[in-house]
């Protein structure tokens, strides 16, 4: 489905300072010079936007004038992880019922010492990364963001999926590459595989975690970058 809006920093002041010459804009897409061509990516269909001589009315600033760049960190620092969440990750359940349910020798492969290790490896690190998840929402609700949760939490997150993609491969075979339209994607089993390289460059890459980390840390800085506020 094509979308009703798009978003987009642009300059609105090309001789100002650095950070204090953009504007915030959220677009309509159906203004004159727009056109938008899809893209059929690993993780789903993706936009490509051209602007041909786009008039915007002024009406579609958001922040102020000038101030896109605080407007956008907001944006960024929850696409970094900084959202933080409750809830936990409901594919472990259904990787436990797969494997109680799924037969080999006419065993249960949850009876295999091997599998059991693998779904107990995917518990641990899916609590911790819940852990994470919890403190970051906390604190963005309590108006103290944590200085580097949520680019600590992103980076682990991402390397977590890795692991867990080639773990349901290791668990399940073919089957964990075969999709299932009849579940929803957080819980099916080829979506899980395929997040883990798809998911590397979703709000800028593992060097972008660590340098937003090294920043909110003072590393080779003399001040410590502070987290925005998202809340």
């Amino acid at each position: 489905m094509p979308p009703d809006y798009l978003w987009t920093l642009v300059c609105t002041n090309p001789q100002g300072k650095r950070h204090e010459n953009l504007g915030w804009l959220h677009i309509p897409a159906n203004l004159p010079g727009i056109t938008i061509q899809h893209m059929n990516m690993m993780m789903g269909i993706k936009n490509s936007v051209f602007f041909d001589n786009v008039r915007v009315p002024a009406k579609y600033l958001i922040g102020g004038e000038n101030n896109g760049w605080k407007v956008a960190s907001t944006h960024m620092e929850l696409e970094h992880g900084g959202d933080g969440r409750i809830a936990a990750d409901p594919l472990i359940e259904r990787v436990v019922e797969y494997c109680r349910n799924t037969y080999i020798d006419g065993k249960p492969i949850m009876e295999d010492p091997r599998v059991r290790n693998l779904i107990a490896d995917m518990m641990i690190e899916l609590n911790t990364l819940r852990r994470f998840n919890q403190l970051i929402y906390w604190r963005r609700f309590a108006k103290k963001p944590h200085p580097y949760g949520g680019p600590q939490q992103r980076y682990y997150q991402r390397m977590l999926r890795l692991r867990n993609g080639e773990r349901l491969q290791a668990i399940m075979g073919a089957d964990a590459l075969e999709q299932n339209l009849s579940v929803h994607e957080v819980i099916d089993f080829e979506y899980a595989v395929r997040t883990g390289p798809g998911q590397l460059h979703g709000g800028g890459t593992l060097d972008t975690d660590r340098l937003i980390f090294a920043r909110r840390l003072g590393l080779g800085r003399p001040t410590k970058e502070t987290a925005p506020e998202t809340h």
